[in-house]
């Protein structure tokens, strides 16, 4: 620090006035319970297929599956010179990770890069009960509607939204789903908000696994897909810090 007679040490804040040389990452934003990307943390076995994929918020939330057979596959290059894995409908293929439990009775936000093959597919899904049967789910409808839903076997009911924006099937797209008190919603990249209220409480979640476990008639029933990058914050973020994920996230990726 620099000295003058008669005067105490003045500090100096090399990063005021001038760019930061450091890299930018969601983890600035605060709040994020898991992350995973495709470029780090990747664990493979013969195949290759994927036994864990690291969490890159520091929480510990490693996605895994000890089952080689529902293992999704590693593909160094997706075919752009990005990674990405391959999620098999044949083969039910799937992830799990520890539950997000600063969730349950709060606000959340979820973004995932991801496309599927044309066919309605759920990208995440954290439940609600230890048997699975009710649950939030974020994905794509096969129309090409970025779509949320908390969903309930028990009664048979769901509150649910879709965006109001489509990408094509076999599009690589950013789906953004969000809750503040009752109102959750969902957009495509950077298409319009859509919106539901949910009185109920049904977006209250407190288990938690991931992976292509998509719907399509039935719960359950697994789809082709293929996943980059996933991040879950346990806060609601405002439209400008999105914006701030999206951004990263096309920055990073290829063909989005």
């Amino acid at each position: 620090m620099p000295r003058f007679p008669g005067f105490p040490p003045i500090p100096i804040y090399p990063q005021l006035g001038r760019r930061s040389t450091d890299p930018w990452t969601p983890l600035v934003l605060g709040n994020v319970a898991a992350w995973w990307d495709t470029r780090v943390g990747i664990t493979t076995v013969a195949g290759p297929r994927v036994s864990d994929w690291a969490d890159q918020s520091g929480n510990g939330r490693v996605a895994t599956q000890s089952n080689n057979s529902l293992r999704p596959d590693y593909q160094a290059d997706h075919g752009d010179g990005a990674p990405a894995l391959g999620f098999r409908s044949a083969d039910g293929t799937r992830l799990a990770h520890a539950p997000v439990t600063s969730i349950p009775g709060g606000d959340f936000t979820v973004i995932w890069l991801f496309k599927r093959t044309g066919a309605t597919a759920f990208v995440w899904s954290q439940s609600r009960s230890t048997n699975n049967t009710a649950y939030t789910l974020v994905g794509m409808l096969s129309g090409g509607q970025g779509y949320c839903a908390t969903y309930s076997d028990d009664s048979s009911t769901a509150v649910e939204r879709n965006s109001a924006n489509t990408i094509g099937a076999a599009d690589w797209g950013i789906v953004t789903a969000r809750r503040q008190g009752d109102v959750f919603g969902v957009r495509i990249n950077e298409g319009a908000e859509a919106t539901v209220s949910d009185p109920g409480g049904a977006c209250t979640v407190d288990q938690a696994f991931i992976g292509l476990l998509m719907l399509q008639a039935a719960p359950n029933t697994p789809l082709d897909g293929f996943v980059r990058e996933g991040l879950i914050f346990d806060a609601y973020k405002s439209d400008p810090d999105q914006v701030l994920v999206r951004q990263y996230i096309r920055d990073k990726w290829p063909s989005i």
